[in-house]
């Protein structure tokens, strides 16, 4: 595993196949879980989610005025 965080307690994978991964994944600070400490193994990604994890994964900090600048762009469509 190559946990660089504490790993949070998440009490719905301890039987779950995917255990090993989401550990490790929570370990490297690219999923949590929710607050009240599920996971939720079974449910299904969102896109926010999904790119909120790939910023993480790949080390990318969100920047406040290209999300500003792109919702300029879409409101003039």
């Amino acid at each position: 595993m190559f946990a660089i965080s504490p790993l949070p307690e998440l009490a719905d994978i301890a039987d779950h196949w995917g255990r090993g991964s989401i550990r490790t994944l929570a370990g490297m600070g690219i999923v949590s879980g929710f607050p009240d400490g599920r996971f939720n193994p079974n449910a299904a990604v969102t896109r926010a989610e999904f790119v909120s994890m790939l910023m993480r994964a790949l080390g990318l900090e969100a920047k406040p005025e290209a999300a500003a600048m792109l919702h300029r762009l879409v409101a003039e469509r």
